[in-house]
């Protein structure tokens, strides 16, 4: 339905048609809302990034895939460290008594 559509008697009904419409982005706004984006899915593609990540070789550090590759595998160690710090403590009880 356009405004030139409407009765005379359909004027004084509601006239939201006459609002002018919401401004379209600027470039500004529009990278701003990218880069926000981006610092959203960060932490997360780095976490799945991990998980296809070869630990078995030396990452190549001129990259930033590798320096991304070698925090990946330091974080899988730090997990592995944790999760076994029981049965270390367990040991050094052990070794203790």
């Amino acid at each position: 339905m356009d405004r030139r559509d409407r009765d005379a008697a359909d004027a004084d009904w509601d006239d939201d048609w006459d609002e002018p419409r919401r401004p379209r982005k600027t470039l500004f706004g529009r990278m701003f809302g990218l880069v926000k984006l981006a610092l959203f899915l960060l932490p997360g593609a780095i976490f799945l990034y991990g998980s296809f990540a070869d630990c078995s070789a030396r990452p190549a550090a001129s990259s930033w895939f590798g320096l991304l590759g070698a925090g990946a595998c330091a974080r899988g160690e730090m997990i592995g460290n944790v999760l076994s710090m029981q049965d270390n403590f367990a040991l050094l009880k052990r070794l203790i008594d």
